[in-house]
């Protein structure tokens, strides 16, 4: 797992946010990620710490301005596709 999401929705208003993991600590987030072992044990799973891969790990060039502009520019891109400017 490298990336995580949550939604919210009001009668109004629609909330959404997200998380990629670039270069991140895994020792402070298993600090304060750690749900209890029965629920990981359910998934087959050891621990937090051994579902999660920071994105630098498979491409040590990436950086976190990098993947902004690999984010933008790929929105941009498909929004261009769907309608047209100018």
């Amino acid at each position: 797992k490298f990336s995580g999401a949550a939604f919210y929705h009001t009668k109004w208003k629609s909330f959404h946010h997200g998380t990629i993991l670039i270069d991140t600590d895994k020792e402070k987030m298993k600090k304060y990620l750690t749900p209890p072992s029965a629920k990981l044990e359910s998934k087959g799973v050891k621990s937090v710490k051994s579902r999660v891969v920071n994105l630098k790990e498979l491409n040590p060039e990436l950086t976190v301005s990098n993947m902004k502009k690999y984010m933008i520019s790929d929105l941009f891109w498909k929004c261009e596709k769907r309608v047209k400017f100018g």
